[in-house]
């Protein structure tokens, strides 16, 4: 049976109804009818949590997919799945950005160590082969485990 049957016998279809018909048919009027409710509450999760409409708008649109892709797993009501796979792929968003930007900032600064370290690489060899004998003597020093320690981590 499709929603607009439904609709014309029921009235206002419910949440419920509506999501399991869109899980078991993919009827898109369903899946309008949940959409279109719940839109606004997921736009403004998104924006409250991103802060910027535009990722918010990129946001909302992968909640949306993500309920299109699991409703036949939703066990919830709606708004209260809506609402946390908004929260969860807001989270995810800032990660990425936050992901990005760190890699970004290692990316510039390795390329300014590399272009540093080309001017001056004489230098910084002959500075590395003054220590080097004192810093194998310091490591011979030190017991087994300290060692493993030290030249694991470095």
């Amino acid at each position: 049976m499709r929603l607009a049957n439904m609709a014309s016998t029921a009235g206002v279809v419910d949440d419920r109804t509506a999501l399991r018909l869109y899980a078991r048919t993919g009827d898109p009027e369903a899946f309008a009818v949940l959409a279109g409710r719940y839109r606004a509450m997921v736009m403004a999760t998104c924006l409250r949590a991103l802060g910027n409409e535009t990722d918010a708008e990129d946001a909302a649109q992968e909640t949306f997919v993500r309920f299109a892709e699991q409703a036949g797993k939703i066990r919830s009501n709606a708004a209260a799945w809506l609402h946390a796979c908004a929260m969860g792929v807001s989270v995810d968003s800032i990660r990425k950005a936050s992901t990005r930007r760190r890699a970004e900032g290692v990316a510039i600064a390795s390329r300014a160590a590399a272009e540093t370290a080309g001017a001056s690489e004489s230098g910084a060899m002959a500075r590395w082969r003054e220590l080097e004998p004192e810093i194998d003597r310091a490591l011979a020093a030190l017991d087994d485990a300290d060692r493993e320690l030290i030249v694991g981590r470095y």
